[in-house]
């Protein structure tokens, strides 16, 4: 005969391997779904990093910050956006989740909600990304991270 005690015991660690298992599955489901995420009308996809808005957001700055004038070309289906860097280099940025670039009528980089916070030769500036963090290529890009064009990125 089991114990009673041994039961219930044994049935706790059941609901909690369950829960476990449960958060699990809804972890991977998003991280595998994120991709599919909707995009705001017109609007074509961009590389993303897996950062999202964040609540809070250290003031640390870079001490030699990514700037550069936004670029893009939708025939880089690829890449379609990049900054523009001095003496003519270029770097490439995977923007926060759920970002993506509007074409037509005009040029917008837009944030997670949709909302336009950038356009054509609109100069940026990464303040908490350092140049010396990646080599800003497309197999390297600088990740946009910390407070990006009015938000906070994690």
């Amino acid at each position: 005969m089991i114990d009673p005690e041994a039961r219930r015991q044994g049935r706790r660690w059941i609901r909690v391997a369950a829960a476990f298992a449960a958060v699990s599955l809804l972890l991977v489901l998003n991280a595998v779904l994120r991709p599919f995420d909707p995009l705001p009308e017109g609007a074509a996809r961009i590389p993303t990093s897996a950062f999202g808005p964040r609540d809070l957001c250290t003031l640390e700055a870079a001490t030699s910050p990514v700037h550069g004038t936004l670029h893009g070309d939708p025939t880089h289906t690829d890449w379609p956006v990049w900054l523009s860097r001095p003496a003519g280099h270029v770097a490439f940025v995977e923007w926060p989740h759920g970002w993506s670039v509007r074409f037509e009528p005009d040029f917008e980089l837009l944030n997670e909600r949709g909302r336009a916070v950038a356009w054509w030769g609109s100069e940026i500036v990464l303040t908490q990304v350092p140049l010396e963090s990646a080599a800003g290529t497309t197999d390297d890009p600088y990740i946009a991270r910390g407070i990006v064009l009015g938000g906070c990125y994690g």
